[in-house]
């Protein structure tokens, strides 16, 4: 699963592009380069 950004609300993501990784261990995104 991919992160298109990261909601400062929350540790939900966008699925979309892979610049943000999904991180399931964290529950959040991580930014991939």
């Amino acid at each position: 699963m991919f992160c298109l950004a990261r909601i400062s609300s929350g540790p939900k993501c966008s699925f979309s592009v892979r610049r943000y990784q999904y991180n399931t261990e964290k529950n959040d995104c991580n930014r991939i380069f």
